[in-house]
């Protein structure tokens, strides 16, 4: 019978082939979910992990406490067996059969910048009191509490000096001028309380500078600025001080708003779920100046002491928040 596969090449001498080719078979790729308590890490949302070294770092490892007679976190287990076989396990924490206490949520919130142009925009008189001089500088002895505090009011200049106001006006009580620490408001009628403003020496800081050191309390605030004027009463030099707080509006469009929430991780021990943050812990933040993305400090307290970090919030930067504060921060 004739093979269809043999070629005739000459007499007596055929060829024939045979074909060795077949279709490989596809390898298998499980991917398996697995949803549970674990000892740690973040909860309510599918995490892949591809090992079970990183499963033990983000999870925690196995443990054999038990619930009566039953484990309390078999999911580690689970884990790791099929982790030896496969490379593909998505992990969904889940906190407790009986509930669970997220503990406090902390918040980043921006504080915009002063508005300069609203600065004065309305006032209020504080203090207008006369300070006598011995030898050639303003004698406080005389005054009461309250003035003696606002001659001790300290302003930091662009420079970084910080100088109290009394310590300005002894120093330049040689000038004939009104003496200005913070904004100078020039609308006010200074005339009507007998300071004559016609020239002005004014601390080297900016109406930015002083804006900053003001105490966040809402969206309009206040700040307080000093004056001093030399006289003659009556052939004595005498200086008239003027205390006056004016009202800064804050740009609303930026203020106040919330740019992260941070909460704490937490672990078991035992049936108590122990937070690595306490509730009221302090937070606090360097000034973020025209562009929001860039760093800032941040520090904090935990269980294992204090922390201090440069971050930012640009996801795509290594200094990004969530980058930078990670789990071993708190452990």
């Amino acid at each position: 019978m004739a093979n269809s596969n043999r070629v005739f090449v000459s007499p007596g001498v055929f060829t024939s082939e045979k074909d060795l080719s077949f279709v490989s078979q596809s390898v298998g790729v499980s991917t398996l979910g697995l949803v549970g308590e674990t000892k740690k890490g973040p909860a309510f949302e599918p995490v892949l992990v591809s090992g079970y070294n990183g499963f033990r770092t983000m999870f925690g490892g196995s443990s054999p406490e038990k619930m009566g007679e039953t484990l309390k976190y078999p999911l580690p287990y689970y884990a790791k067996s099929y982790l030896s076989q496969s490379s593909q396990l998505f992990v969904t924490r889940v906190l407790g059969y009986s509930g669970y206490n997220a503990g406090s949520a902390h918040s980043i919130k921006t504080i915009a910048g002063v508005n300069t142009t609203t600065i004065g925009q309305s006032n209020t008189l504080k203090a207008d009191f006369v300070v006598e001089l011995n030898g050639g500088s303003l004698d406080i002895a005389g005054l009461g509490q309250l003035e003696t505090d606002y001659l001790n009011n300290q302003f930091e200049s662009n420079a970084g000096v910080t100088t109290s106001f009394l310590d300005f006006v002894n120093v330049n009580l040689s000038e004939d001028k009104v003496m200005v620490m913070g904004p100078y408001y020039n609308t006010f009628d200074w005339n009507s309380i007998n300071v004559d403003d016609t020239d002005k020496v004014v601390y080297p800081m900016s109406d930015s500078k002083w804006a900053d050191q003001i105490s966040f309390t809402g969206v309009n605030e206040s700040g307080l600025a000093f004056y001093a004027s030399k006289f003659d009463d009556a052939g004595v030099i005498k200086v008239q001080v003027v205390v006056m707080e004016l009202d800064v509006v804050r740009f609303s469009e930026f203020h106040n708003k919330t740019v992260a929430i941070l909460r704490s991780r937490a672990e078991y021990t035992g049936d108590d779920l122990n937070f690595k943050l306490n509730s009221n812990i302090t937070m606090t933040s360097g000034l973020v100046n025209e562009n929001a993305l860039s760093d800032f400090d941040l520090s904090f307290t935990s269980a294992a002491g204090g922390h201090s970090f440069t971050c930012n919030l640009a996801p795509s930067s290594k200094k990004f928040i969530t980058k930078v504060i990670g789990v071993a921060a708190l452990v």
